[in-house]
């Protein structure tokens, strides 16, 4: 078989699969629209312009030029919003960066009263350990040593009788 927009190709043999074999009339794949015979491998092209379609080239006349003046108040004009959209995003830029150092500040103190609490618990904490054990030093000291005033006070006694 011979495909009449291609001259000199067979699909005779071919290994393509089927699908794959070209149809007998010209086919735009895009747009599933057949293309017209007249021009064997011709493919319309979809949304291009056509010659009828182009603007013209010619300048447009003086009248529908706006006034020096005018495009002068125009450049002016947009010179103004460009400059206030310059300092609305500084402004901006300065708020964010307030409100972001406010923020670190306030997470900063938080951190600071953790740590400063954790700190006088671990200081409370090691003073009671060190009152404990100061209390278990005396009562081993007292009980290795007995009190010597009861036994002068007995000899005290002792000597009253006399």
């Amino acid at each position: 078989m011979r495909l009449p927009w291609v001259r000199g190709i067979s699909t005779a043999g071919s290994f393509a699969p089927p699908s794959c074999v070209a149809p007998a009339q010209p086919f735009c794949i895009a747009t599933g629209i057949s293309a017209p015979t007249t021009s064997p491998g011709y493919v319309p092209l979809q949304g291009v312009a056509s010659a009828d379609s182009r603007p013209s080239l010619q300048p447009p006349s003086l009248e529908e030029l706006p006034d020096p003046e005018a495009i002068e108040r125009q450049k002016h004009g947009y010179a103004r919003s460009l400059d206030q959209q310059l300092e609305d995003g500084k402004t901006l830029i300065a708020e964010e960066s307030n409100q972001q150092k406010e923020q670190l500040y306030q997470a900063a103190k938080q951190l600071k009263l953790e740590y400063s609490t954790r700190l006088e618990l671990a200081v409370q904490k090691a003073e009671l350990e060190l009152d404990r054990f100061a209390r278990q030093q005396q009562q081993q000291q007292q009980l290795l040593f007995p009190d010597d005033d009861d036994e002068h006070d007995d000899d005290n006694d002792d000597d009253d009788d006399d």
